[in-house]
């Protein structure tokens, strides 16, 4: 099979990490596919590290946890993926079982999913890395898929379908498809990176051509094309995003070469003769050398990036594969969202990363980013609240919308690792029948507070108070009247309080002053205005949002009692007001 998947399959994997054993520069591991291992690399000495690390038959692709710790190898010729531990370079745990000749894997930013493209199974397998499973796979794509690269801030994952020269976009969130691009036999895309920036995709093409292809990453549409060796295959981008390097396996008369292009024209600055066949491509994280293996000549070949030159040539195991490019340790920074409390809900960030049910789990990690801002949203089930308990601000972000239904936490210019906690509560919550009438008014009012409270405090907001669960009350006087409702349960107490709730005026809250013509809303009053009239409404609590926009002058008068006689209260707008034509005078008019 390994000969068989040869022509498919981009080759040569590299991928540069960190150990936290205390080594100064990070090491390359590279895939060497006839002789089932994995070698490590020194890339301060450019020398091997140890004896080769045995993996499953036929490894191919690679890729790695964003803190450097784990290298995650697909086995083409028998559909598992390995793992292996970089603190002690040694396979850990069982294989993974995967779909049909895995050849490329990419780790998502967040750290907790690999994405493994079965390019002979046309589909895509998910892991999750917790728990070294697979947690999804997708449909069919295609029959013969090649590479795969997840974007820089985790949202998305780029898969080259080789079979019907398209891309084909996962969401990184969901696994689910994104986006296709129109099939192309003529232009078909084999090896694929994106810029740190996530704003390119660059692709290697084949078919009639010989070319890397820059695609505009929200449009898909192609910014450039360059012109290359024959048969290009991988591709990779330094970090600072300036040079792209493209592997070609060459032909009669053109050698094995890898291309060295300028991001900023989109030219080609330099060819440089490597190896035989080179295949994967791979830069360091300082950017300072670019590692190419050569499948046909067993070797890997190192390029110095300042003078496009090769500067030392690294015997590796038999047909050595593809390639991958990690950033450095202290690239990404991790954040750890728990989830506590008797109620539940859901806990997701953005950038993608950390997205679970507290229902189900109560815990979630991701690697984001240094410097990035990091938003985490955390969603309370019906009837129920949510906090940070101030676990965001002592982590250094900003919390908002707490003890409501959705509660944010926002952390910019990340540069170590945050923890947090989100605490799912109970609510207290009423309804009460009828709400309008005429006084005397008697209203039978119903608990349907969650997290099963066991006493409770009515304030019927006419200085009348009740401690039953469900208690009737009658309102003797005209007027618009707050109630508030205390109950306590295993979480303490829980307060909710609904203004203007009851109105035992039994009036129209909006009148004309001219004509007493009686409205049930102030938009409607405003709009039924003539020019020099006034509305006059009652000290009530309103959820609007007004906008004025008649060219006509008019009045608005709030803070009304029932019977319009006396304005000594205000009238409160819960949403918007804004002018944009004729002239308003606004009395006694709140917005809250």
């Amino acid at each position: 099979m390994r000969n068989a998947l040869a022509t498919f399959i981009s080759a040569a994997v590299i991928i540069i990490t960190f150990l936290s054993s205390g080594h100064a520069a990070p090491y390359a591991y590279v895939t060497n596919t006839n002789d089932n291992t994995v070698t490590v690399i020194d890339t301060a000495t450019h020398t091997v590290v140890g004896a080769p690390i045995a993996v499953g038959y036929g490894p191919a692709g690679m890729g790695i946890s964003p803190d450097g710790k784990y290298v995650y190898v697909s086995n083409e010729d028998v559909s598992t993926v390995s793992v292996i531990d970089t603190e002690t370079n040694t396979v850990v745990g069982s294989p993974i079982s995967v779909g049909s000749a895995p050849c490329g894997i990419a780790v998502a930013a967040g750290g907790n999913k690999a994405f493994v493209a079965n390019c002979l199974g046309g589909t895509v397998s998910i892991i999750d890395t917790a728990s070294r499973t697979v947690s999804e796979t997708t449909a069919v794509i295609s029959s013969n898929l090649f590479d795969i690269a997840a974007s820089p801030n985790g949202s998305y994952v780029y898969v080259t379908d080789l079979a019907n020269g398209r891309i084909v976009t996962l969401n990184a969130a969901t696994n689910e498809l994104s986006h296709t691009t129109t099939g192309d036999l003529t232009h078909k895309p084999k090896g694929v990176t994106v810029s740190p920036d996530g704003a390119s995709i660059w692709v290697t093409r084949t078919g009639w051509v010989n070319e890397v292809a820059a695609l505009n990453a929200s449009t898909y549409s192609a910014i450039d094309t360059i012109d290359v060796n024959p048969n290009p295959s991988g591709i990779a981008v330094n970090p600072a995003g300036t040079k792209v390097y493209a592997t070609s396996y060459g032909s009669t008369g053109n050698g094995s070469t890898v291309a060295v292009i300028k991001t900023s024209d989109y030219s080609l600055e330099s060819t440089v003769t490597v190896g035989t066949a080179p295949e994967g491509v791979a830069v360091t994280p300082d950017g300072a050398y670019i590692y190419v293996v050569n499948s046909g000549s067993n070797t890997v070949s190192v390029i110095n990036a300042s003078n496009n030159t090769v500067v030392n040539t690294i015997s590796v195991g038999s047909n050595p594969k593809m390639v991958r490019i990690q950033p450095a340790s202290g690239t990404y920074v991790a954040v750890t969202a728990n989830a506590t409390g008797s109620a539940t809900g859901s806990v997701s960030s953005n950038p993608a990363g950390i997205n679970y049910s507290y229902n189900t789990k109560n815990t979630g990690s991701a690697y984001f980013r240094t410097g990035s801002t990091v938003v985490l949203y955390a969603i309370a089930d019906e009837d129920a609240v949510v906090t940070w308990n101030n676990t965001c601000a002592l982590a250094g972000g900003t919390e908002s919308d707490n003890d409501t239904e959705q509660a944010t936490c926002t952390i910019a210019s990340m540069n170590t690792g945050k923890t947090v906690t989100a605490t799912f509560k109970g609510t207290a919550y009423f309804s009460g029948t009828p709400k309008a009438g005429i006084a005397p008014l008697t209203v039978a009012f119903t608990d349907k507070s969650t997290n099963s409270p066991t006493s409770w405090l009515w304030d019927f907001g006419d200085g009348a108070t009740s401690t039953s669960q469900n208690p009737s009350h009658t309102y003797t006087t005209k007027g618009y009247f707050d109630v508030t409702l205390t109950a306590t349960g295993p979480d303490g107490p829980m307060t909710r309080t609904r203004y203007c709730y009851i109105n035992s005026c039994y009036n129209y809250p909006v009148i004309i002053s001219e004509t007493s013509t009686g409205y049930t809303s102030i938009l409607s009053g405003y709009t039924a205005l003539l020019e020099g009239q006034t509305a006059r409404i009652h000290a009530a609590l309103f959820n609007e949002n007004l906008a004025l926009t008649l060219d006509k002058a008019i009045r608005l008068h709030g803070g009304y009692d029932c019977d319009y006689t006396n304005d000594s209260g205000f009238t409160v707008i819960k949403g918007s007001l804004t002018v944009s034509a004729g002239s308003v005078i606004i009395d006694q008019i709140k917005i809250k």
